[in-house]
């Protein structure tokens, strides 16, 4: 059936305007509309209340309507095509009543300024399956619930694919690319961009803001991914709700620094959450934490600004011109293990200092005072600091090479940690042996000898020990290259070496820490002090004295000893005799 018509309104209508008589179970064949009115409101086809209908109509208006309208169509199948030329015009809309579990089936949608248009709220649940969109904007869906379109083709010239898409679901992308790179610094994003992923690589600048639809404008599971191309970053803001992710409410989201970063964003209905994220997006966005060290920097300047991004990341002076000052970030949304590291090299100091808002303190044991602020690493190279933060805002120190720990303060630097028992007659020591005590007791000889390692191999700080253990006669010495010495508390000063006192029960110690030029003994037993003069006379004993009888040697490696005149039991080292 041809319909040629000249007519200010729709050239063809089925129903009634108030949808007083239904239409049930209609079938059109082949109906053929053509309007040549150009008036505002002259359209095409209108169909008014019609139930369970096969329709075939193909309905051309050069007006301003449609060339299909739906006025409370329900369950029918439905094919052809709608256009409407004039301003304004559309080439389908569904409007006005309750359109709903319509299957629409390859709609040639051409011309018209908007080829889609559903404006009622209780439109929904109707389905295009492979619909073809020629217009300047395919779809405009002011209110609509769960309108799907499967596999769309959208022509070259469309320009907006559905900048008012409320409702609208996408199921294939049809002939429109999934990854889309816009050319804009900013992209508002709509419902028909459900399963569009967007690229920063073409944007102008720095990086690509993304603007989100409310949660709530979206239908639950429609979801979104976003990328960091050519070294621009993205910043993704929802029009309400949050973003929602690992105990975290966001208003908006950075991707990670980096190129070829990734998340993608669901919406529940109500907020959007984060279903997938690399692990830097997740890290910038204190989400969670990066495996431990998981980023090395070489800043050149002199500050460095530490911020979210930085968890698991050490950062070095070696590149800076006279040292490196790192301020940690604010502890204001920092997850608990947030971690970074720090070191000097190349000979350039560096400090590490709190944040001046929220900052907290920095807390290691034994600290200097109640709340250190910043502390500064030992002026060697390779020197280390490791901050954690704790959750309950502070940074505390979980790891320090021994001269930083020992110049800050910590508990029990240049202390002795591991005991070995090597199967040799002698050992030299090397920068690993530091905290490590050396037992003569499993040498195949008499004797054990410890040679010290090059000073220049070594931070002031090193320590180690020695013992003799089993009867076997003990001794350490220097290696010499540096003109370095073992300095003696007492009468001996300055040596290459010394040895240890031989005992019977065979359990001699002797602890030496380097100072930066020479090693200092640190601690002895009692008979490898004396023996060394190391102990302090107590009186003038002698023992040719008639007025002092001596006494036995005691277990200390001491003389006891008693003098008639003033009546007192005296004490004097092995020397004094």
């Amino acid at each position: 059936m041809f319909v040629l018509a000249n007519t200010p309104d729709y050239a063809v209508v089925i129903g009634k305007l108030d949808f007083s008589d239904a239409h049930n179970t209609i079938k059109l064949d082949h109906l053929n509309v053509n309007n040549a009115s150009s008036n505002a409101a002259a359209g095409g086809c209108k169909f008014n209340y019609v139930l369970d209908s096969d329709l075939w109509a193909a309905c051309v208006s050069a007006g301003g309507a449609a060339g299909l309208a739906f006025e409370q169509t329900q369950f029918s199948r439905i094919s052809g095509s709608g256009t409407a030329e004039g301003a304004g015009g559309r080439g389908v809309v569904l409007e006005n009543g309750y359109n709903y579990a319509n299957t629409f089936f390859a709609l040639d949608l051409e011309v018209s300024p908007t080829c889609l248009s559903i404006t009622f709220p209780h439109d929904g649940m109707n389905t295009f399956v492979s619909p073809y969109f020629a217009c300047t904007t395919a779809v405009s869906a002011t209110a609509s619930t769960h309108n799907v379109l499967i596999n769309p083709t959208f022509a070259g010239n469309v320009v907006n694919r559905g900048p008012q898409s409320t409702g609208i679901e996408i199921i294939g992308s049809g002939n429109w690319a999934r990854w889309q790179f816009p050319s804009a610094a900013s992209y508002t994003a709509a419902p028909i961009d459900d399963k569009t992923v967007l690229s920063s690589f073409n944007a102008p600048g720095a990086s690509l803001s993304v603007n989100l639809p409310a949660p709530n404008a979206v239908s639950a599971g429609w979801s979104m991914g976003f990328a960091s191309d050519n070294g621009k970053g993205v910043i993704v803001t929802p029009a309400s709700g949050s973003i929602l992710s690992g105990g975290k409410v966001l208003s908006a989201l950075t991707l990670g620094p980096g190129n070829y970063e990734y998340v993608e964003l669901a919406s529940d209905g109500n907020q959007y959450r984060i279903t997938g994220a690399t692990r830097n997006t997740g890290v910038a966005n204190g989400l969670e934490s990066r495996d431990w060290p998981g980023n090395w920097l070489y800043p050149s300047s002199s500050g460095y600004a530490a911020t979210l991004a930085d968890n698991g990341t050490v950062l070095s002076s070696f590149n800076t011109a006279s040292g490196l000052t790192v301020t940690l970030p604010p502890t204001t949304g920092l997850p608990s293990g947030w971690s970074i590291g720090v070191t000097g090299e190349n000979g350039k100091a560096l400090t590490v200092q709190v944040n001046g808002v929220s900052g907290g303190n920095i807390l290691f044991p034994r600290t200097v005072a109640a709340g250190q602020t910043s502390i500064s690493l030992a002026g060697h190279n390779y020197e280390l600091v490791v901050l954690q933060y704790d959750g309950s805002g502070n940074f505390r120190v979980v790891q320090a090479t021994p001269s930083t720990a020992q110049q800050i303060g910590m508990a029990g630097p240049g202390g002795i940690a591991n005991w070995l028992f090597p199967a040799a007659s002698a050992h030299s020591a090397t920068r690993a042996d530091n905290g490590n005590a050396f037992s003569a007791f499993n040498s195949p000889l008499s004797y054990f000898t410890l040679t010290l390692p090059p000073i220049g191999s070594i931070s002031a700080g090193w320590t180690i020990g020695i013992a003799s253990d089993n009867g076997k006669a003990t001794a350490v010495q220097v290696n010499g290259g540096a003109g370095e010495k073992i300095l003696i508390p007492g009468t001996l000063g300055a040596q290459s070496s010394l040895s240890l006192s031989t005992n019977t029960s065979g359990y001699e110690l002797v602890v030496l820490q380097f100072d930066g030029s020479n090693f200092r003994v640190v601690g002895a037993t009692p008979l490898s002090a004396n023996g060394n003069g190391m102990s302090v006379l107590i009186g003038t004993p002698s023992s040719s004295s008639a007025a002092c009888q001596t006494g036995a040697l005691q277990s200390d490696g001491v003389y006891l000893y008693f003098c008639a005149a003033p009546n007192t039991w005296k004490r004097a080292a092995l020397s004094s005799f």
